[in-house]
């Protein structure tokens, strides 16, 4: 039965109880506590300006998703840890592919956030995706999630457009010794893990092989069983030498194989799905040096590859492989397709003043006779290959008592390879200069951002961040931001040129060649431009004086302007920048330490919609969410962890799910045996963003158990 809205709330306080097995009495404010989870100390960010600040001087609003955090949650994936953020969305294209978008735009390929891990950007060069699933990254390898809600252009370039997820990891001396770890669960929940760590004077190492696969969503929205499982392997190594407390070099490198179902890529498909395989590696190094009690220099490095073969078995009538029937597209689309109905008795014979068209008519019609309806086979793919390099070198500077200055400057270069999307090669390369000044007056603080970045295909853009931030009073900051930034169409749709040739035919189709391109192929027409977005923020922060309450409030009013707007399909691609939307809202975030043992995390969002170029934009993003979190720990070593989701009319349904997870250690001499069971309801009945996801059993549960050394 579909709860209502107004029936959530008490659905919430119900799960709580009954899920979590909690009363106050069960509780006590002594022995273990919570202090992991929320600090004493004043939090700090790290990611908004690339300078150490605190929450209440931070020139914007941050999430913080810390460790133990993850931890207590039990969740299996970095995708679903980011429902804990205001304003954020988490869905999936399928079940190997999450979506994470914020406000607005959350569709494929999560294309309008910038991810980093360590600094380093995932987001893939060709189609600007974050294979989430893909990354060589385990969970518990995650120091802490810091989310910059809003643009921050100005800090990390083009794709800080909506919002900046960075990931911080742990150094190899944190995770010191060995831990073997196993996963199982429904819906073919299986993943596993080897790591092992260890510090030799001054240098620490630290290598994992781990897994990670599941069945996904089980059934269309038909009721048809769906092909959607996935299997990820991957090795990942981290290295660090301390040349003293501040300074050391580190050098990381990662490699992963992940093999997915797909069920829904092609009509003329043979067989109920196909496979892809992804190869995913990176190689990073960083260096970072103090040079004076004031002064400190950081050198960044990285390359990154990514392979994707995906091959299926096609077959199609003769003509749509034909020479004949590609020309007559190639003159004239439209055309094309009425005469195909016509063909197929679907429509009436179309007509044109065009000799040319005509005459290719004739050609196509011949073609049609001449064995035209004989079907054929052969292998069609969407290969594809990205890689990406990129340098940067950073300065930090203490100018005075205050004063501060972080700037620096980049070079990335882009490429990727693709019959099937690019037949072959396309390639850009960006500069980046980049600088924030903090400057400290009494209860005042002033944050001046910008970023000045060169685009090969797209050219020069500048995007500015000015935040001023009133202390008020010790424990709380009232502050005012502006922003402008963008995002830069990604390599597909700036020079897309999209076909399938299909090989090692049954039969050969033109001549006697092996291979034959289908009809439809299409181009982008370049010439396109940044999309733009000027955000005003007015933000409150409190943190109480006995540090156990914090929230954030966030008020907030963005355009969104020179977005690209059009279709992207093989048959036509006409994206230009005509699309427009504004964003009106609130969030909020709360924390609240009850007792040393029970700590609440509470967010929650409104948007309204305005001046929409297309109702897209408004579908895209959630009218309300309600996320609700709670920590339990227990005299006898329990803790557990209760959460409830809420999504309000997102594509168009709601979603409301219930998490529980539990968790206890045993000590067994000089090893700890960790062991959790998380348990997920779907308290609704609807679909996950798109409408094929569906599960047949609306709950997820699975237990985890790891030996620690």
């Amino acid at each position: 039965m579909r709860l209502t809205t107004n029936s959530s709330f008490y659905s919430l306080l119900l799960g709580l109880i009954t899920v979590s097995g909690w009363s106050p009495f069960a509780l006590s404010d002594q022995n273990e506590t919570l202090d992991d989870l929320f600090s004493e100390e004043l939090p700090v960010v790290l990611s908004a300006t690339r300078l150490k600040q605190p929450r209440s001087e931070s020139p914007a609003s941050v999430t913080v998703i810390e460790r133990e955090t993850l931890k207590e949650l039990g969740v299996r994936t970095l995708a679903e840890a980011l429902r804990m953020v205001p304003g954020m969305y988490v869905g999936y294209e399928r079940g190997h592919s999450p979506e994470v978008g914020y406000h607005t735009l959350a569709a494929e390929n999560s294309r309008h956030l910038q991810v980093l891990v360590d600094g380093r950007s995932i987001y893939q060069p060709a189609l600007a995706r974050i294979l989430w699933n893909d990354l060589p990254l385990a969970i518990d390898k995650v120091s802490r999630i810091e989310v910059i809600r809003g643009p921050n252009t100005a800090m990390y370039g083009a794709n800080s457009y909506l919002a900046v997820i960075n990931i911080i990891t742990l150094h190899p001396e944190d995770l010191e010794g060995g831990k073997l770890q196993a996963i199982t669960g429904n819906h073919g929940i299986s993943d596993g893990q080897v790591r092992y760590a260890q510090q030799i004077g001054d240098v620490a190492y630290e290598v994992t092989i781990a897994k990670h696969s599941d069945d996904g969503f089980e059934v269309n929205d038909d009721g048809s069983p769906r092909f959607d499982a996935h299997d990820t392997i991957f090795l990942s190594s981290d290295l660090i030498w301390h040349q003293n407390t501040t300074d050391f070099i580190r050098l990381q490198f990662g490699i992963s194989d992940s093999d997915k179902q797909i069920d829904d890529i092609d009509a003329s498909e043979m067989t109920p799905y196909h496979m892809v395989d992804t190869d995913n590696q990176f190689l990073q190094f960083n260096w970072q040096q103090s040079l004076s009690s004031n002064t400190d220099i950081k050198l960044q490095a990285f390359s990154t590859d990514t392979r994707i073969n995906e091959v299926w078995r096609a077959c199609l009538p003769a003509l749509l492989l034909s020479e004949e029937l590609y020309d007559l597209f190639a003159l004239d689309p439209l055309f094309t397709e009425q005469l195909l109905a016509f063909f197929v008795g679907g429509g009436p014979l179309p007509s044109t003043n065009d000799p040319q068209v005509l005459a290719q008519a004739l050609l196509v019609q011949q073609r049609l006779m001449n064995n035209g309806a004989v079907t054929t086979c052969g292998d069609a793919n969407q290969n594809l290959t990205e890689h990406r390099n990129d340098i940067e070198f950073q300065l930090t500077s203490q100018l005075n008592e205050r004063t501060r200055l972080v700037s620096g400057i980049s070079y990335r270069e882009d490429s990727v390879s693709s019959e099937s999307y690019f037949n072959g090669n396309a390639s850009k390369s960006i500069w980046r200069l980049f600088g924030n000044a903090e400057y400290s007056l009494e209860d005042w603080r002033f944050n001046l951002g910008l970023m000045h970045e060169r685009d090969s295909i797209i050219g020069n853009e500048t995007t500015p961040r000015l935040a001023v931030n009133w202390l008020s009073s010790s424990n709380q900051s009232i502050r005012l931001i502006y922003s402008r930034a963008n995002r830069s169409p990604d390599l597909f749709e700036e020079k897309a040129t999209r076909s399938y040739t299909l090989r090692n035919l049954d039969q050969p189709v033109n001549g006697t060649d092996s291979f034959a391109t289908y009809y439809q192929h299409t181009s982008s027409s370049g010439g396109l431009d940044y999309e733009q977005i000027k955000s005003y923020e007015l933000g409150w922060y409190y943190r109480s004086d006995d540090q156990a309450l914090e929230f954030d409030i966030k008020l907030f009013h963005d355009q969104l302007t020179n977005l690209l707007e059009g279709r992207t399909s093989i048959s036509s691609f006409d994206i230009t920048n005509k699309g427009n939307a504004e964003l009106t809202g609130v969030e909020a975030q709360v924390h609240w330490l009850a007792s040393s043992k029970i700590k609440l995390w509470s967010t929650a969002s409104h948007i309204d919609f305005s001046d929409d170029s297309d109702s897209f934009y408004v579908k895209t993003g959630a009218q309300n969410t309600f996320t609700l979190n709670g920590f339990f720990a227990f005299d006898n070593g329990i803790k557990l962890s209760s959460s409830y989701y809420y999504y309000h009319d997102w594509y168009s349904v709601d979603f409301k799910r219930l998490d529980a997870s539990i968790g206890y250690n045993v000590q067994l001499g000089e090893q700890t045996l960790d062991t959790r069971l998380t348990y997920q309801h779907r308290f609704d009945e609807n679909f996950l963003l798109d409408v094929r996801n569906n599960y047949r059993n609306p709950d997820k549960i699975y237990l985890s158990v790891a030996l620690r050394w």
